[in-house]
Parts: C-alpha cells; structure tokens; sequence
C-alpha cells in the first residue's frame, strides 16, 4: 500500500466515524401540481415539510428489539407514507424516494407529491440497504 493510498484509506475510515456520530435524518418536501401548472410543464407550489428532519436514529428500545435505522427509514417512508418511487432506478448516494399521489384534491384537480431525503447521518452501506429494500418488488 502506497502512503497515498494509506492517507485516502484513514480519510475515508474518519470520514466514516464522523458520519456515523451525526442523527440519521430523513427530510420531507412536497410538490403541488394543478391542472393549470401542468400546462406549463411546471409546479404551482414546492417546499419542506419537515426541513429539520425526522430523526431515524434507534432508541433503547429499538436497539433491545433489533430495529435499526435502516428499519426505521423503510418503515417511515415505505409503511407510513407510502414512498415506492425512487427519483433513480439505479443506486445513488443522492436519491430520494416519493409517493407522487400523497394527496389528491378532487375539486381542484391538485396533486401533491411528497418525496424522502436522507441527511447527512447515513453510511454509504445504509443508503444502500436502504434503495435495496425501497425498490424490492412484492
């Protein structure tokens, strides 16, 4: 192993250690679509719902349990919201995950969507674990 490739080795082994001291957050935005910004090819309204972040991070609890925060993220935008789409069909560190049919107003025609990012707290191998278990079929 060359010095390079020793100091890239330790960079990335900190790097690991910092990522895993910080909470494990999933964001939520949404989008709102109208018949009259669908023409336009546009959304009539886009924002956070929960810019902060729901931290995913295991309680006691969980831990006693075996519920980890992979667990908790694929139950939180899976079960709870109803997230299935992802925004890639190909593993990216950066992807989200959307249910676009959130929420349906009859008498406008409006569409919200609501999509799930992970923060900053996540290993690279829990983003992964998480798209795998995201983008399982049945």
């Amino acid at each position: 192993m060359s010095f390079i490739q020793y100091l890239d080795k330790l960079l990335n082994e900190d790097n690991e250690k910092e990522v895993e001291k910080k909470p494990k957050l999933i964001t939520t935005t949404f989008a709102i679509v109208t018949p009259e910004s669908a023409e336009h090819g546009d959304n009539e309204e886009t924002g956070f719902i929960d810019e902060e972040g729901e931290d995913m991070t295991p309680d006691e609890y969980d831990i006693d349990e075996g519920i980890t925060a992979v667990d908790k993220a694929v139950d939180f935008m899976k079960k709870k919201n109803g997230a299935f789409e992802p925004s890639s069909s190909r593993y990216d560190s950066r992807v989200w995950y959307s249910n676009p049919e959130y929420n349906q107003d009859y008498s406008t025609g409006a569409q919200e969507e609501r999509s799930y990012h992970l923060g900053d707290g996540w290993t690279e191998e829990e983003k992964k674990e998480i798209f795998n278990r995201m983008t399982k079929r049945g």
